[in-house]
C-alpha cells in the first residue's frame, strides 16, 4: 500500500547518497534532470493516501489481528519457537547462496531473509547481535541501488544517454557487494550460533 511512496523517497535518498549534484558533474544535464524529477516524485509520494484506502487498511489489520487473537495460548509457543527456528535456517541457506550467486535477487532475497528473523527475535523479546542489523542495512543499501538504477531505466535515462549517474550506481554497487560478500562467512556463523 505505501510501497510507491516509500521508494520514491528512498530513491531520492540512494540519488543524494551518490552526492552526484554536488560534486564535479553537477552541471552535467543528465544529473539536474534526474535530480529534479526524484525531487519531483519524492514530494508527490508525501501526500496522505485517500481516507477510503485508510479505511480499507484497518479493517484489514482488525481482522489480522482477529485472526491471531484466535490462535489458542497453548499453541503459540510452539508456532513461534517452529518459525524463528524455520527463518533462522532460511537466513543461513540465503547466506550460502549469495557465496555462489551474486544476483540482484540473491541479496535481496537475504535481506527479506534476514529482516524477517530480526522482526521475530525482537516480537519475541530476544536480543540479536547489533552486526546482523548492520548487515541487514547493507543489503538494504544493495536493494536500493539495484530500485534505483532500474528507476533510471524507466525513466529514459539509459546508460548511453546517461553514464555518469550509471557509472556511480555501478562502482557503488561494486563497493558493497565486496563489503556484504567479505563479511558473509562470518555471520553464517553468527546467526548459526543464534
Amino acid at each position: 500500500l505505501l510501497g510507491g511512496p516509500r521508494d520514491a523517497v528512498s530513491r531520492r535518498t540512494t540519488w543524494q547518497r551518490l552526492a552526484l549534484s554536488e560534486g564535479p558533474h553537477a552541471a552535467e544535464t543528465s544529473i539536474a534532470a534526474i535530480g529534479a524529477l526524484l525531487e519531483q516524485h519524492a514530494r508527490s509520494a508525501a501526500r496522505r493516501p485517500p481516507g477510503q484506502t485508510i479505511t480499507w487498511a484497518e479493517v484489514r489489520l482488525r481482522h489480522t489481528r482477529a485472526a491471531l487473537g484466535a490462535i489458542p495460548e497453548e499453541h503459540l509457543s510452539l508456532r513461534a519457537e517452529k518459525g524463528l527456528k524455520k527463518l533462522r535456517k532460511k537466513v543461513r541457506a540465503n547466506l550460502r547462496s549469495i557465496a555462489t550467486e551474486h544476483g540482484e535477487h540473491e541479496f535481496h532475497d537475504l535481506r527479506k531473509a534476514i529482516k524477517a528473523w530480526l522482526g521475530a527475535l525482537h516480537h519475541l523479546g530476544l536480543a540479536a547481535d547489533e552486526r546482523v542489523g548492520q548487515f541487514a542495512d547493507l543489503l538494504g543499501d544493495v536493494n536500493d541501488l539495484h530500485v534505483f538504477a532500474a528507476w533510471l531505466d524507466a525513466h529514459g535515462f539509459v546508460r548511453s544517454l546517461a553514464p555518469i549517474p550509471w557509472r556511480a550506481v555501478d562502482e557503488k554497487l561494486a563497493a558493497l557487494k565486496h563489503e556484504i560478500l567479505h563479511a558473509a562467512p562470518s555471520l553464517r556463523k553468527m546467526v548459526s550460533a543464534a
